[in-house]
């Protein structure tokens, strides 16, 4: 369910709730400051003509309030077509899963 709200949020380009996806303490790559990424986040989301975000097979492991989210995403916009395996590590933090990392496979 809330990959299912991340991905809705990223196509419908609502950066608010897109940025609410990830925990607080999520750390952004390329050591990268949080600000700074998610100003190049709402940059590259919002005002991009169409996006679609598919999720497809979600495979989740979950312990605790841990859980690990691995499947294929389908992401196309008006310029671009990207294919590719998504891992997401979230935690459940007051009763919300949020992502805490994330990378591409492949």
């Amino acid at each position: 369910d809330a990959v299912q709200r991340w991905a809705k949020a990223w196509a419908s380009q609502d950066i608010t709730t897109y940025l609410d996806a990830y925990s607080k303490s999520f750390a952004p790559p390329n050591r990268m400051s949080r600000a700074n990424w998610e100003k190049q986040r709402e940059e590259r989301i919002v005002g991009k003509g169409s996006i679609r975000v598919v999720v497809e097979n979600p495979q989740i492991s979950m312990a605790g309030d841990q859980a690990v989210v691995k499947f294929k995403q389908r992401y196309y916009s008006d310029k671009l077509t990207n294919i590719s395996i998504k891992i997401l590590n979230m935690r459940l933090e007051n009763g919300v899963w949020r992502i805490v990392s994330e990378r591409v496979e492949g």
